[in-house]
Parts: C-alpha cells; sequence; structure tokens
C-alpha cells in the first residue's frame, strides 16, 4: 500500500478523484431539491440548536452555553444568522452542507481502506443516496459528527499514525472536534484510540511502545481541543461534565415514565422557561426525583440491566435500519477471523477493524434509553459497515464476489428507500402547519405565551409555533385540563382539533376559541387539524 495506507499500487490519485467527483454532483442537486421542498421542516431538537445559535450571534452569550447540546452546530449557524439568513434557511444550509462533508469524510477512509474505483464510487453513490433524505429528517449534527469520525477511524487506520507524532497529534484534534459536534464523540474517542492501539499491536505486529505512544499523542490532542468546553461546562454546573445528555437519557429509563409519570422532559409538563429563554429544552436538567443511580442497589442494578437489555433490541433495529445486512455482517466477519486462527488463511490488511468504532458506538449507548426509531444515532455506521463488507467479499467468505456486492447495495439502499417512501409529505407536518399559524396570528396581532403540544406528524405544534414567533412555550401535559391551562401562565393554547380537551375549553369562559379569526369559514377551519384558543385571564405560572 503507497504512501501510509493511503490509495492502491498503481493508481493514480487523479484516477481515483476522478471516479467520485461526479458524485457530489447529483447529491448537491439532489440536497437542493429536497431542501427546497422541506424548507420549514422542523423537529424538537432543531429549536433548541437554533436558539443557541441565536444567543451566540445575538446575546446573551450566558444562555448560549448548554451541556446537553453540542456547541459546533449552533457555532456554526450563529455567522448565518448574523449575516441575515431566516432560522430556517440557515438550517437547511448547513444540514446540505454537513451531507456533503460526510460523503466527502466518507471517501476519504475509503482510500485510506484501499478500496478500489470501482467499490468506492459504488459505495460513494449509496451514501449520495441516503444522506439525501437524511438531510430533511432532522435539524441535528448527526451528520456532522459522522463525518468526523469517519475520518478519525481514518487518521487511526494508517501505519503514519504509529510512526508520526504529527499525524498521532491531528487524529486527536479531529476527535476533539467530533465531540465538540455531538457528546457521544467524548467516550467513542477513548475508547476507539485504545481499541486502535490494541488492533495495531495484536493484529498488525507493533510493538506495544509504538501503538502506545501514538494512542496516547492522539488522547492528549483530544483534550487539548475538548478541554476548554468541558471547563466551560463544569463551571457552569458546578461538577465536571463534558455532557448532560446522558443523564437525560438515562432518567427516561425510570419505570414511573412508563407508568404515566410527568419527567421533565420536553411536552411532558408544564414549566416556565428561564428569562431569555423559548423553552426548557435548550438546557434541560433531570431533577433528583428521576435520576437514578445503577449501583445505589440491587434493584437499580437489575433495573439497568433490564434497561440495557431493551435498549439493545432497540439499537440493533435502529442500525439495521441504517444498513440491513448489519447482523449477518458481523457474525460471518466472525467467522472467517475464527477460521483464521485454525488454520492459514490469508486475511485482507486491518481486515475487521471498521467494526470496531460500530460495535463500541452500540455498546454506549445500551445504558441509555434508547429509542429503536432513532436511527440517526448511527449515521456513521454506514460507511465502516460497507467497508467492513468489502473486506469479507476480500478474504472469500464463502460468498461471490459479485454477489456480495449487490447485497451490500442493497442492505444500504433498501432501509433508506423505506424511509424516503414513509418520509411525511411537506405539507402535512407540524411545521407546515405552524408555519401557517404563525403567518395567520401576526396578521391578527396575536402572541403568547404559548402552551400546548398539538401533536401531528413530525412533532410539536405548539413548540414550532412559540419558536417561529419567538415566544416561550410552557409545555403541556399527556392528559391536559381546561384548568391545568390556566394554570400554566399561558396566554395561547394549542390543541389537536380531535383533543378531548377541546370540550372544556370551548365551555371555559375564559378561553376564546380562534377559529372565527384565523379563518375565513367554518369548512376551512374544520379541515385544519389545530385549534388554538386564546387565554383572556391567564392564571400564575
Amino acid at each position: 500500500m503507497s504512501r501510509e495506507g493511503v490509495g492502491i499500487p498503481g493508481e493514480s490519485k487523479d484516477r481515483w478523484a476522478g471516479a467520485l467527483a461526479m458524485i457530489f454532483i447529483p447529491q448537491i442537486l439532489g440536497l437542493a431539491v429536497v431542501g427546497w421542498l422541506y424548507r420549514h421542516s422542523l423537529n424538537s431538537d432543531a429549536v433548541a440548536y437554533l436558539r443557541l445559535a441565536h444567543y451566540y450571534a445575538e446575546g446573551p452569550l450566558e444562555l448560549a452555553v448548554s451541556g446537553n447540546w453540542g456547541p459546533m452546530l449552533s457555532w456554526l449557524l450563529a455567522p448565518l444568522l448574523k449575516a441575515g439568513l431566516a432560522p430556517l434557511t440557515a438550517a437547511r444550509v448547513l444540514m446540505g452542507l454537513s451531507a456533503v462533508w460526510f460523503l466527502w469524510a466518507s471517501t476519504v477512509l475509503f482510500r485510506v481502506y484501499a478500496l478500489s474505483p470501482r467499490i468506492a464510487r459504488l459505495c460513494a453513490a449509496l451514501i449520495a443516496v441516503v444522506t439525501i433524505p437524511w438531510s430533511v429528517e432532522n435539524i441535528t449534527p448527526d451528520l456532522l459528527v459522522g463525518g468526523f469520525i469517519c475520518l478519525g477511524v481514518a487518521a487511526l487506520s494508517i501505519p503514519g499514525w504509529l510512526a508520526s507524532g504529527r499525524r498521532a497529534l491531528s487524529a486527536g484534534v479531529i476527535w476533539g472536534a467530533a465531540y465538540l459536534a455531538k457528546a457521544i464523540a467524548f467516550p467513542l474517542a477513548l475508547l476507539t484510540a485504545v481499541a486502535f492501539a490494541a488492533l495495531w499491536k495484536f493484529s498488525a505486529g507493533s510493538s506495544l511502545r509504538i501503538s502506545g505512544r501514538a494512542a496516547g499523542l492522539t488522547l492528549l490532542a483530544f483534550s487539548l481541543v475538548a478541554t476548554p468546553w468541558v471547563t466551560v461546562l463544569s463551571l457552569k454546573y458546578g461538577r465536571f461534565t463534558f455532557s448532560t445528555t446522558r443523564a437525560m437519557m438515562h432518567a427516561a429509563g425510570d419505570p414511573r415514565v412508563a407508568g404515566g409519570a410527568s419527567p421533565p422532559f420536553l411536552g411532558a409538563r408544564f414549566e416556565t422557561p428561564a428569562p431569555g429563554r423559548l423553552t426548557i429544552w435548550e438546557d434541560p436538567s433531570v431533577s433528583t426525583e428521576f435520576a437514578w443511580s445503577p449501583v445505589s442497589s440491587w434493584s437499580n442494578a437489575a433495573r439497568q440491566l433490564r434497561q440495557s437489555a431493551v435498549s439493545f433490541c432497540r439499537t440493533q433495529v435502529a442500525i439495521t435500519s441504517v444498513y440491513a445486512a448489519w447482523w449477518p455482517l458481523v457474525m460471518a466477519t466472525a467467522v472467517v477471523i475464527l477460521r483464521a486462527r485454525s488454520r492459514p488463511v490469508i486475511l485482507p490488511e486491518r481486515f475487521g477493524w471498521p467494526l470496531m468504532p460500530v460495535l463500541i458506538l452500540n455498546c454506549l449507548y445500551l445504558p441509555q434509553a434508547v429509542s429503536a426509531t432513532e436511527h440517526r444515532y448511527f449515521f456513521s455506521t454506514l460507511p465502516l459497515l460497507l467497508l467492513a463488507s468489502f473486506q469479507l467479499g476480500r478474504a472469500g467468505a464463502g460468498l461471490r464476489t459479485q454477489f456480495l456486492v449487490w447485497g451490500m447495495a442493497l442492505s444500504a439502499l433498501l432501509p433508506a428507500l423505506g424511509r424516503w417512501a414513509v418520509l411525511t409529505p411537506p405539507s402535512k407536518t407540524a411545521a407546515h402547519y405552524a408555519h401557517v399559524l404563525s403567518e395567520k396570528l401576526r396578521q391578527a396581532d396575536i402572541r403568547g405565551p404559548f402552551a400546548g403540544n398539538a401533536f401531528l406528524p413530525r412533532g410539536r405544534t405548539g413548540l414550532y409555533l412559540a419558536f417561529l414567533m419567538e415566544q416561550p412555550w410552557l409545555g403541556d401535559e399527556p392528559n391536559p385540563t381546561a384548568e391545568s391551562y390556566r394554570q400554566s401562565g399561558a396566554g395561547v393554547i394549542v390543541v389537536r382539533r380531535d383533543a378531548q380537551v377541546n370540550a372544556e375549553l370551548k365551555t371555559g369562559g375564559d378561553f376564546q376559541d380562534l377559529d372565527t379569526i384565523l379563518f375565513t369559514n367554518k369548512i376551512e377551519a374544520h379541515a385544519f387539524p389545530v385549534k388554538v384558543y386564546q387565554l383572556h385571564k391567564a392564571g400564575p405560572p
């Protein structure tokens, strides 16, 4: 392998780059089209990232610091907002660029692992196709951090990582940037650096001193990049903190949550945000009522084991929705490795290594209460699993190479096409209805603060409406009543038109039905899935 593991002998850099250049053009065109179609698309996390970006751009800066959200996405959004772009326009631009970044980082990884131009072109085309719907499903840093993870794995996989202190340090800088994009990269960086040092030692014959030195330099550079943000968070929360996300996701496993209690999570109860904020979601916290430790008692330890077992099943569904042949690939790779130990077999260089970060990432989510639908947590696994599949084909795992190539393609493409098929049309999403309502309420000169989830496809209409109108959103309850809305402190209540609480709100003397103000006739009003009330005598929060 030429130049420290990058490239293929006898192949020019120009030829390899030319094999991939044309992939980016249709990807960018596709991103532009879907970005326009879903220009009003929102999600709950996006509200937090955009509000934090607003504080970076306009102040106050103390509101911009939050341990629940990686700062990089907001940092990148802030200059766009400062330049005058509307928040959703800035988000769409950045999500499109994140998809292009993810594809480019994947191609770097493919080159490091010596994929042929033909296979690399196929893998890149698959990634280009699937990142188009991914870019509009959510406004989150998952594509952004996925690119850094691909570059980080590439940096740890080249022999130059062992031979050059500069390369080892640069690997740490990449992983530090990944942490700033999303906090899960903090433990992932530590474990992956150690794991790859072990792989170089035991699989590639490197000495313990050399591999240990490379890992040490990488972790040193990582700590230098991560320390300023960790220091800011630790000063804010009064204890060592690199993220508060884990505590939130861990508390979601409390059995009282499943039993119908109202935990301090978004939209589960009424709560007034801190002064200057629009929602508690910008800097959520877990009360002591729902915080629990798996080591504080045997019952909690048993609960943690049950939660981890459930999370394991859910993460397998999530990874499979990124790459359908995930488990067959793992098992086939394990069989090849075991056979190689019992009889002389020449395995491809660094065989199975791309699976290591996938396994580590999977394990990191097990203690937390994750959802099977959150496949975005595992975007970074797609190029790694494509690489591992290619390695399996080169190892001669009892499958014809052509069959494996097509199986690899379908494993990545079919889940993406399935998600695209069920993606809610832009005109039927909660964000669309929130956008329509925001225009109508502005024309009527009606302001918040707002309360009510008004769940529709793709999220909370009430939250999105409050964000679009730059008004506080005070949350909701699982089973709200007219009295609970009255006591919430909200001035405007947003509910689904078919919600049971409408019967109470219509008869409450201080709730004004705004249908006659917002719509031209009853037919138009009844066709709109959201109903809005103005509370003229709001009680104290």
